[in-house]
């Protein structure tokens, strides 16, 4: 019996898309007899996405075994049990983003934003205070985008222009532009 272990620490269980162990693990399903995860929602927090796991276990007549929950999905009792979780983790994924993003809002509000820096303030007495130097470089990002109406575009004229991030870092269009939170 040969057995392979894929770690795949520290990255969200939000999506499968960005997730290379995971992916190859999927593309290579021919291999195993048993995929054992720890714990069920480190290895998928949306529902669509461990449906289509369970499905091409299934159709590769592979297990699925999570160790934590201690159930497979062997009988049918294990793939109810599996899909309730499954759901749970979603649920609960999209409590956590939520609260977050209204933390932050509430934060921003009373001027006690908690993030490091943000482009165009300054924290000063534990407020958020106008820098009008680095305001000039939002305003221009801001119509650059309105033109360009992309992220990676607007990005790429910024740091051609050599405008910088706070800590003189390159503007990137996913970190700094596109960052949803």
């Amino acid at each position: 019996m040969t057995t392979k272990s894929l770690k795949i620490n520290g990255i969200s269980g939000k999506s499968i898309d960005k997730r290379e162990k995971l992916q190859e693990l999927l593309s290579k399903l021919k291999n195993f007899d048993i995929v054992l995860v720890w714990k069920l929602s480190r290895l998928s927090r949306s529902i669509r996405d461990f449906s289509n796991m369970l499905y091409e276990f299934e159709k590769n007549k592979i297990a699925f075994i999570s160790y934590n929950e201690k159930i497979n999905t062997s009988d049918a009792s294990g793939k109810l049990l599996m899909y309730v979780i499954s759901i749970v983790a979603e649920i609960e994924r999209d409590n956590i983003s939520e609260n977050i993003k209204l933390a932050k809002a509430q934060s921003f509000k009373n001027g006690t934003h908690t993030a490091i820096s943000i482009l165009g303030y300054d924290m000063k007495d534990k407020k958020m205070v106008v820098n009008q130097n680095e305001a000039k470089i939002v305003k221009f990002i801001f119509k650059t985008y309105l033109t360009t109406k992309s992220c990676y575009r607007t990005s790429q004229i910024c740091n051609k222009k050599r405008l910088l991030w706070k800590k003189r870092k390159k503007i990137s269009s996913y970190k700094h532009l596109c960052n949803r939170t």
